[in-house]
C-alpha cells in the first residue's frame, strides 16, 4: 500500500529518484510554503511534508495520514485508497499553485502578484504568474482603457458582447502565455 501511495505522489507532484530522494524533494518544496497556506487540508499536508526531515517514521505513512484526515494507512480500505487518490490530486493542484505564487512573491518583493489561468474544453490549462510593480500600474491602466475602448467600438448588439469580449481576451492571454514558454 505504501509503495502505491508513493507512486501516486511521484506522479502527482512530478517527483523522481529513489524513495529517499522523493521524500527530500517533497520536504524541500514544502518548507517555503508553510507560512503562506490558508486552506486547512493543504496546510496540514504542507506542514507535515515540511517536517519530513525531522521525523524517523516512514514518510509515506505521514503523508498518507495528512492527506486522508489522519487515518493510518494500515487501516485504509479500498474506498479510503480511492479517497486518497482524489484528495492528493486536489492537494497537488493547490500545492503547485501556491508554490508558483510564493516563488513569484519571494522574487518580486512588494509587487502585486497575478495568477492567470485559462482552461479550454479539452481541460488543458494555460497558466502563468506575473508580478506587477507599482510603477507599471499607470501604463497598465492606460493600455487597459485602450483595449476596453476598442472592444466597446466592436459591439455586435446581440447580447453576447461580454462573452465575446472575454473569449477574445482569453485567446490573447493564451497566445501571450505560450510566447513565454
Amino acid at each position: 500500500m505504501l509503495d502505491e501511495l508513493e507512486q501516486q505522489l511521484r506522479t502527482t507532484f512530478g517527483l523522481t529518484g529513489n524513495s529517499e530522494s522523493v521524500r527530500q524533494q517533497l520536504c524541500l518544496r514544502a518548507k517555503p510554503l508553510v507560512n503562506y497556506v490558508a486552506d486547512r487540508n493543504l496546510g496540514l499536508f504542507v506542514r507535515e511534508a515540511a517536517r519530513l526531515d525531522e521525523d524517523d517514521r516512514d514518510w509515506r505513512e505521514i503523508i498518507g495520514r495528512a492527506v486522508n484526515q489522519g487515518i493510518p494507512t494500515n487501516q485504509w480500505t479500498d474506498l479510503i485508497l480511492v479517497d486518497f487518490q482524489v484528495r492528493v490530486l486536489q492537494i497537488a493542484a493547490d500545492f503547485i499553485r501556491l508554490e508558483e505564487l510564493v516563488a513569484e512573491k519571494n522574487g518580486q518583493g512588494n509587487a502585486k502578484i497575478l495568477r492567470i489561468g485559462i482552461l479550454d474544453n479539452g481541460l488543458e490549462q494555460e497558466r502563468t504568474i506575473i508580478a506587477v510593480q507599482k510603477d507599471q500600474e499607470v501604463e497598465i491602466n492606460f493600455l487597459a482603457e485602450k483595449v476596453t475602448e476598442f472592444l466597446k467600438q466592436n459591439l455586435n448588439g446581440n447580447g453576447n458582447d461580454r462573452q465575446l469580449h472575454l473569449a477574445v481576451l482569453a485567446k490573447l492571454v493564451v497566445e501571450l502565455i505560450q510566447q513565454k514558454n
